[in-house]
């Protein structure tokens, strides 16, 4: 079973790589996809993921759980936007 997003694609990619390459080949161009990578995944995500949501809900109210939603993904699409 394979878990973990960039892991799983990092594992593609040294499984085939006679394949499409899904990092650049110079050192700048793998450090600007995961710096995009991390700024979804470490940056973003987590800060409203499932069991995040559902502890704001109980601790504060359900009616928090959107602002609080939407409030993470502004900041780290906003964040992504930048470094695009």
């Amino acid at each position: 079973v394979l878990t973990e997003s960039l892991a799983i694609c990092e594992y593609f990619e040294e499984l085939y790589p006679e394949k499409r390459q899904l990092l650049p080949k110079d050192l700048a161009g793998k450090f600007f996809v995961r710096r995009l990578c991390e700024t979804i995944n470490a940056g973003t995500q987590p800060i409203h993921n499932l069991a995040i949501l559902n502890e704001i809900g109980t601790k504060f109210g359900e009616e928090h759980k959107a602002p609080w939603a939407k409030w993470a993904n502004e900041r780290g699409l906003s964040a992504f936007e930048k470094h695009v």
